[in-house]
């Protein structure tokens, strides 16, 4: 808590000799770090422990090896915890999008290695949210970033005019992005909306 994305790296590399212990980047308020390559000539970075059954049986393999290392810093101050969250929120959906990765791999520690470390779930109950607050989130920033159009995912029912779908190739690739995180998508010809739903 408190710590910042710089703090956290500076920490990292200055007990590089003593822990075994690293993240791909750090996301505060202000800034978000690369401190290990993910994109280009990715590396592991050491975020899990290794011998953990729940990696294994989520990814096939060890998190380290396969999944990227993200770490949401937050703050007693509610508002900067926000805007960090805003940032992390951006960058996993990012990561989602660039990695063609289903929302749905998208875990915490809490998940991963829950005897060690319960993130991000004190820097949500901070900013009163969820873990499927987070999840929703994420969809949302994925979905908007792809077509300029928000959605609330936390209904279960969700309509987008049609005025989006200027012709047949963006309704197919719309179609396909929500399909890809877990929803159906129909036409309903008497209100002219696409009709999004779980």
């Amino acid at each position: 808590m408190n710590s910042t994305a710089y703090g956290n790296v500076n920490y990292y590399i200055n007990s590089a000799n003593e822990v075994s212990a690293s993240a791909h980047e750090f996301i505060d308020d202000k800034h978000i770090v690369m401190c290990i390559p993910v994109y280009t000539n990715p590396e592991n970075a050491w975020h899990v422990m290794y011998g953990k059954e729940t990696d294994n049986k989520m990814f096939g393999d060890d998190a380290n090896d396969v999944a990227i290392g993200l770490e949401l810093c937050y703050f007693t101050d509610k508002n900067r915890t926000l805007e960090a969250y805003k940032k992390y929120i951006w960058l996993a959906a990012y990561n989602c999008y660039y990695f063609d990765m289903n929302i749905g791999a998208f875990v915490g520690h809490f998940i991963l290695d829950p005897e060690r470390k319960v993130d991000p779930m004190s820097a949500l109950k901070i900013i009163n949210k969820t873990y499927n607050d987070l999840l929703n989130d994420i969809k949302n920033e994925y979905y908007s970033c792809l077509t300029g159009v928000r959605v609330n995912f936390e209904n279960k029912l969700v309509t987008i005019d049609d005025s989006i779908f200027q012709n047949d190739k963006n309704y197919i690739s719309i179609r396909e992005m929500f399909e890809k995180i877990g929803y159906n998508v129909g036409w309903d010809s008497q209100t002219r909306t696409v009709i999004v739903k779980k």
